[in-house]
C-alpha cells in the first residue's frame, strides 16, 4: 500500500507510525507481519503497543535511577489503565486497537463507505457538486477507478465489498445461470439471496473476524445470510427511500454508545443510476440527481463536522460504474446473427451470454463474427480480453456461458421481437455493463479521514478498494485480487470523456477537465 492512507499522530494508545503499521499487519518497513508470529504480545496473545514495548525494552544506562523510573512509569501505566479501560469497551481493550477522541467520546477506527450507483467522475464540478469536488481536491482521490467486467451493479458492488474480480467471487452478472446448481441468478429475485451464489469474504465478515461491528444499508449482497458473519445491522433494499433517511441512518449509527456503535458503515445510493437509465447521461433530470447525491454527501460531512469527527471517522465515497446513452441507431439484432432456436439460455444483459444446444461452438462463433458489423464483438468464454480478468479459468468460471456477444459501448443487443414489444423505441436510455476499460464506464473514488492521507493517485482498479477500507479500520484484508501499491498521480490528468465515435449530448464543465489544481 502507498504511504498515503495512514496518519501517525492521531490514534490514542498508538504512539508512532511503527505501531500503526503493526496494527495494520505490517512491520516498520511495510512488510506483512503475522500476529501469531509476533514476539511482542501480551499474555492474552494480543500485540503490545509501541509505548509499552519501548518501556520494557528501554536500556537503563543510569542505574542509579532505574528503580525510580520503573516504579514511576508503572504507577503512571496503572493510573492510565484504570482511567482508560473504564471508558473503553471490553472488546476494544482486549484487541489493543487504536482509538480517537472527538473531545467527548472515544471512537474505534471507523469508516463510512458510501456507493453512488452509476455516478461517473465526469459529473463532479465545483458548481453542481461542490461537496464531492472538495473531497476530490483535498482528500485521498483519483481521477477515476476502473470497474470490474462486466460493469454491472451487482458484480461490481460485490467486488467493492470483497476485493475480488467477479469470476472469483461468483456474481458474474446481474443475471447468470449456474450449471452445477442448475439454477438461475437474477438480481431482482429473492432467490438471488441464497448463500450458494455468493463467494469471497465481504467487508462485514472481515469486520466480524476482527471483532468489529458493522451496519450495512441496502448494499447489494448484504441481505444474504452468512450465518456467523452477518452485519450487526442490515437495512433491506427500499427503492422509495428518500436520501435524507439515509443521512439520518448513517449519523444515528455514529451516535450510538461505543459498545453498540458500528465501526464499519456501508450505504448504497441508487439515485443517479435510476435517473441515468431513464434519461441517459445529460439533461436537467440527470443534473438534478447529481445535485441530490452531492447534497447528501455534504450533509453527512456536516454531520461529521458537528460531531467533531472529520479527523476521527473515515469517509469513503465510490461508484460502481458510469453510464452510456443508447440509441435506435445503435442496435444489434441477435436473430440476424444466430438461429435462436439453438440458444438454451441468454444471460448477462446488456451482454448476450449464450448457452447453446450444440457441443462445438467454434463454427457458431465464426459465423457470428462474419455477420457482426461495428456494434459488437463475439468471444468464447476461454478467450475473453485479458484486461477484463473474466474467463472460464476463474474460480466461478463455470458460470460463464461458452459464448459471449459483447456490444460496443452505447450499443444494444436484442431480437426483432423484443424491439417490436418496445414499440420500436429502444429503452432504457442509459445502460452500463460494457467493456470496463471504456471512458464512459469509469467509476468514482475519493476519501478523507485519519486513515487517508490527502493526495492524488493514478487511476486504479476497483478490486483495490476493499483493502483500502480494511486498512483504514486497522483490519487485515482477506486474500483478494488487489495490488500492493497505488502510484501518486504524475502531472495533470487528461480528461478524454466521452471518447466515443458517435455524437452524443453529455454533461460538460467537469472538475477533471483541469485537474489537479496547482497547489
Amino acid at each position: 500500500m502507498p504511504d498515503g492512507p495512514r496518519r501517525k499522530d492521531r490514534w490514542l494508545g498508538v504512539a508512532e507510525e511503527e505501531s500503526l503499521q503493526l496494527m495494520m499487519g505490517q512491520d516498520a518497513d511495510g512488510n506483512p507481519v503475522d500476529y501469531v508470529q509476533m514476539e511482542d504480545l501480551h499474555s492474552d496473545g494480543k500485540p503490545k503497543s509501541a509505548a509499552i514495548r519501548r518501556l520494557e525494552e528501554r536500556p537503563f544506562s543510569n542505574r542509579k535511577h532505574t528503580g525510580l523510573y520503573y516504579i514511576f512509569g508503572a504507577a503512571i501505566l496503572v493510573v492510565l489503565s484504570i482511567v482508560g479501560l473504564s471508558t473503553l469497551s471490553g472488546d476494544s481493550a482486549k484487541q489493543g486497537i487504536g482509538q480517537l477522541s472527538n473531545g467527548t467520546h472515544l471512537y474505534n477506527p471507523t469508516t463510512v463507505y458510501i456507493s453512488l450507483d452509476g455516478f461517473h467522475p465526469q459529473y463532479v464540478s465545483e458548481k453542481r457538486s461542490p461537496h464531492l469536488a472538495r473531497l476530490v481536491n483535498f482528500g485521498f482521490s483519483t481521477p477515476y477507478i476502473v470497474p470490474s467486467f462486466p460493469s454491472q451493479t451487482f458484480p461490481n458492488h460485490w467486488t467493492l465489498a470483497t476485493g475480488l474480480y467477479p469470476v472469483n467471487h461468483g456474481i458474474v452478472g446481474n443475471s447468470f445461470f449456474d450449471p452445477m446448481l442448475n439454477r438461475n441468478f437474477k438480481h431482482v429475485s429473492p432467490t438471488s439471496l441464497d448463500r450458494v451464489f455468493w463467494g469471497g469474504e465481504p467487508l462485514w465478515a472481515t469486520a466480524k473476524k476482527h471483532k468489529r461491528k458493522s451496519a450495512v444499508h441496502m448494499w447489494p449482497g448484504s441481505e444474504v445470510d452468512f450465518e456467523h458473519f452477518n452485519p450487526d445491522f442490515v437495512d433491506k433494499f427500499n427503492k422509495t427511500e428518500v436520501l435524507s433517511a439515509k443521512r439520518d441512518r448513517i449519523l444515528d449509527w455514529l451516535d450510538l454508545p461505543i459498545k453498540e456503535r458500528p465501526e464499519l458503515i456501508m450505504a448504497y445510493v441508487p439515485t443517479v443510476d435510476t435517473i441515468g437509465h431513464k434519461f441517459g447521461i445529460s439533461g436537467d433530470e440527470v443534473i438534478d440527481s447529481i445535485t441530490q447525491v452531492d447534497t447528501l454527501i455534504g450533509e453527512i460531512v456536516a454531520g461529521l463536522e458537528d460531531r467533531n469527527l472529520t479527523e476521527v471517522v473515515n469517509l469513503v465515497v465510490v461508484s460502481d460504474h458510469g453510464m452510456a446513452p443508447t440509441s435506435d441507431d445503435r442496435l444489434v439484432f441477435l436473430d440476424d446473427l444466430i438461429d435462436t432456436s439453438v440458444v438454451q439460455k441468454r444471460t448477462g444483459w446488456p451482454l448476450s451470454g449464450l448457452w447453446l444446444d450444440i457441443n462445438d461452438v467454434e463454427p457458431t462463433v465464426e459465423r457470428i463474427r462474419d455477420k457482426l458489423g461495428e456494434g459488437a464483438h463475439v468471444y468464447k468464454s476461454s478467450e475473453m480480453p485479458q484486461d477484463w480478468h473474466f474467463d472460464n479459468q476463474g474460480k466461478y468460471g463455470y458460470r460463464m456461458p461458452p459464448v459471449y456477444i459483447v456490444p460496443n459501448v452505447g450499443w444494444s443487443i436484442l431480437t426483432h421481437a423484443e424491439y417490436a414489444d418496445q414499440g420500436n423505441k429502444y429503452k432504457p436510455h442509459g445502460v452500463h455493463g460494457y467493456d470496463s476499460q471504456e471512458v464512459l464506464m469509469r467509476g468514482f473514488f475519493a476519501a478523507s479521514g485519519p486513515g487517508f492521507k490527502p493526495g492524488h493517485y493514478e487511476p486504479f482498479e476497483n478490486v483495490n478498494v476493499y483493502s483500502l477500507v480494511c486498512r483504514s479500520m486497522q483490519m487485515r484484508p482477506a486474500v483478494n485480487d488487489g495490488e500492493a501499491d497505488l502510484k501518486p498521480l504524475q502531472g495533470h490528468f487528461i480528461n478524454r470523456y466521452p471518447d466515443v465515435e458517435f455524437a452524443i449530448d453529455y454533461i460538460t464543465d467537469s472538475l477533471f477537465d483541469n485537474w489537479p489544481l496547482p497547489k
